[in-house]
């Protein structure tokens, strides 16, 4: 048994590193809630209508493109917005920043429903953290407030807290049938079971895969440990 203690620990320490990584980046939802009523958005010639979320930037740091893409399932539907900058920080790339926002059809399904719903949660990603927020929205009118705080655009369901130094998003999003990888399923985001169940088979398939390697090689340096002696004493 002593020779598979270190490839034991060594899986032990890989599923912990596995599922908390998967935990974060599938992401846990933070709060329950109760719903505030909006509308569902509506599009006319590709163009949102004016309850999109409304966005906070640092002053001249306005993103180049804002798109979104939508999806239904059962009574529920996501609007998934893309915020992208030509920046991150001081590093001269893309920085495509997703706001995800969750409608919830007072009767039928989204697209029976006339349009008429209610905001039911809205989440947004820090790095592969997401952040799931269904109760107290901050809201403008109708419309859901993001403020993307530094120049890393990170993002927030907040006002800015020094709003002399930010200026409202002017681009109104646009509709894509093809938008930035997100990493994830949409209502993965929103379904705790789903990032437990899922953290736990990949932190189990991290530390079996991890146990396979350590003990293959473990074992190869005893053979190996092995067959020197074997030599050694032959002679």
């Amino acid at each position: 048994m002593h020779r598979y203690g270190i490839p034991v620990a060594i899986a032990i320490a890989a599923a912990i590193i596995a599922f908390f990584f998967f935990s974060g980046y599938i992401a846990l939802p933070l709060k329950t809630v109760n719903s505030s009523t909006l509308p569902f958005i509506k599009t006319e010639n590709g163009s949102a209508t004016k309850q999109f979320p409304v966005g906070f930037t640092l002053k001249g740091d306005q993103p180049y493109s804002v798109i979104f893409s939508t999806d239904e399932r059962n009574d529920m539907k996501v609007y998934m917005y893309w915020y992208i900058w030509n920046h991150d920080g001081n590093q001269k790339k893309d920085d495509p920043e997703p706001v995800f926002v969750y409608y919830k059809a007072s009767f039928g399904t989204p697209s029976s429903d006339n349009g008429a719903g209610s905001l039911f949660a809205i989440a947004h990603r820090i790095h592969y953290q997401w952040t799931v927020k269904y109760d107290g929205i901050i809201t403008q009118g109708n419309n859901p407030v993001i403020t993307f705080m530094t120049s890393s655009h990170t993002p927030d369901n907040s006002y800015p807290i020094e709003p002399s130094k930010y200026e409202q998003v002017k681009l109104d999003p646009k509709q894509e049938s093809s938008v930035p990888y997100q990493g994830k399923d949409p209502w993965t985001v929103i379904d705790t079971t789903a990032s437990i169940e899922h953290s736990i088979l990949y932190a189990l398939a991290t530390g079996g895969g991890a146990f396979v390697i350590s003990a293959a090689i473990a074992k190869s340096k005893t053979r190996n440990k092995t067959s020197r002696t074997d030599n050694t004493l032959s002679q």
